[in-house]
């Protein structure tokens, strides 16, 4: 983890993780969400504080980008402080001085500042969700606002060169670039809306529960095995034994097992069947 990024994380014990591990394991019910932020992990230490106020980091600048650096920061700036807010200046000016440290070559190739500008606003509000969230807000506004065309080509051009293209979010809407010290407060804590509905979902996938006095609930569904027969399957010519439960043959559900996991089936379903009967 960079220093920037370490700066603007709130520390998290593992305690005060939202959910439990099952819950957390549900993968695919995360997924969606993860690109925006990173990692599982930065999902679950997610919080919805807003980014402070934070001054340009100059240290990472080129002294040849210097000048160009600082038109694009000027016009970035004077646009958050009248028409947006502190954060979105903070979520620039980190993303200006990522592409500036990491590969600033597209502030050399074309150097048109206000295209720039324009470009890095755009990818803020867009990475944030504002014209997801809000559809009667278009794009348009930031071009009209710097006397620019279209730029959001830029815009993900600059998101690749700050290597903000995580796995799995190159077609995401909003735009994601994989780290939570670059979105807006109000998309962080539309993100743990989610991350707490998902929560509840995956809570219903558990199929058993312990109490304090180590009681086990198991969510459970009557059921009779109408056959167990050994074949082959086709694709692996592997061994398998299928096991049909329900009340016929011809229209019981199937499992099968391999070999080896049907003797450890066996294995356990005698051990429980040797076991004394709990307490109740």
């Amino acid at each position: 983890m960079d220093a920037s990024r370490a700066r603007h994380l709130h520390a998290v014990d593992s305690r005060d993780l939202p959910g439990d591990e099952f819950t957390r394991s549900q993968d695919d019910l995360f997924a969606h969400l993860v690109p925006y932020v990173g990692s599982a992990d930065a999902l679950w230490r997610l919080d919805p504080e807003p980014l402070p106020d934070e001054p340009f980091d100059w240290s990472a600048v080129d002294d040849g980008d210097r000048s160009f650096v600082a038109g694009v920061l000027g016009q970035t700036d004077q646009c958050c402080d009248l028409v947006l807010d502190v954060e979105y200046r903070t979520i620039t000016r980190r993303i200006l001085a990522r592409v500036a440290a990491r590969d600033p070559r597209p502030f050399r190739r074309r150097p048109h500042a206000a295209r720039c500008a324009a470009a890095l606003v755009w990818l803020a509000c867009d990475s944030s969700g504002m014209f997801a969230s809000r559809p009667r807000t278009p794009a348009s506004w930031i071009w009209s606002w710097f006397a620019v065309g279209n730029c959001s080509d830029r815009g993900r051009t600059l998101r690749r060169a700050a290597g903000l293209e995580p796995e799995g979010g190159w077609c995401s809407e909003p735009l994601s670039l994989g780290d939570p010290t670059l979105l807006h407060s109000h998309f962080r804590e539309t993100i743990l809306i989610e991350r707490h509905r998902k929560l509840e979902v995956a809570e219903e996938r558990r199929t058993w529960s312990e109490d304090p006095c180590g009681r086990v609930t198991v969510r459970h569904l009557p059921a009779k095995v109408a056959t167990a027969v050994k074949g082959v399957a086709e694709e692996t010519g592997r061994a398998l034994v299928y096991v049909g439960f329900g009340e016929r043959m011809e229209d019981a559900h199937y499992l099968s097992l391999t070999v080896p996991e049907a003797h450890d089936l066996v294995l356990k379903v005698q051990r429980a069947l040797d076991a004394p009967m709990p307490r109740r």
